[in-house]
């Protein structure tokens, strides 16, 4: 088995915060429902957290004082362009391109005030797993520190241009007793955050 994980550092907090995000359902809707892929058979998805449905992405912010986590999920042929393992170096490097950019964190602005400064970054892609023949997926992890966290009132996320067939993010953020969520959109990618 084959996997590549594009690494700036390490995020394990993320990961234990991910985990009970996808498995108590804060993003509040996970209905399955049919649509079709441009093949002759439709199937169902789940579009609760982690769920995969094309053209929807899902974000979680964490603020814990300084430290801002951030895990995004999205399938990958809205963000690499294709869900299949790379059939050719071309492939390859265009994925390889797509997930160094999301570990980089650049996508991801907060007020200049805040101070904010990326400490890690992951992504990966099950696409890049041999054995995987169904639909793939991308993940990425952001361990943030901000230098003056007050002034963390919100965030805008970069990626819609640059990913034109990713519709629809649905943002999850908690910080302290405040949580919220926002349907990000081309229009809308900037969420307030209390």
């Amino acid at each position: 088995m084959k996997k590549a994980v594009v690494a700036l550092g390490v995020s394990g907090a993320l990961v234990a915060g991910w985990y009970a995000f996808s498995h108590f359902g804060h993003f509040g809707h996970d209905h399955a429902h049919s649509h079709d892929h441009g093949h002759n058979h439709s199937h169902s998805h789940d579009h609760g957290a982690g769920g995969h449905a094309h053209g929807v992405g899902q974000m979680s912010l964490f603020v814990d004082n300084t430290d801002v986590s951030l895990f995004f999920h999205a399938p990958a042929g809205d963000v690499i362009g294709f869900e299949h393992y790379p059939r050719d170096e071309e492939e390859r490097a265009h994925a390889g391109a797509a997930l160094t950019f999301l570990a980089s964190g650049e996508w991801m602005q907060f007020p200049q005030r805040a101070e904010c400064t990326l400490q890690s970054g992951t992504a990966d892609s099950d696409q890049l797993d041999e054995a995987n023949e169904g639909h793939a997926d991308v993940t990425v992890d952001l361990m943030f520190t901000c230098e003056r966290p007050r002034h963390l009132t919100q965030a805008t996320v970069q990626l819609f241009e640059t990913y034109s067939a990713l519709e629809r993010i649905d943002a999850h953020w908690i910080r302290g007793n405040n949580t919220d969520t926002a349907e990000l959109t081309p229009a809308i990618t900037t969420f307030r955050i209390r």
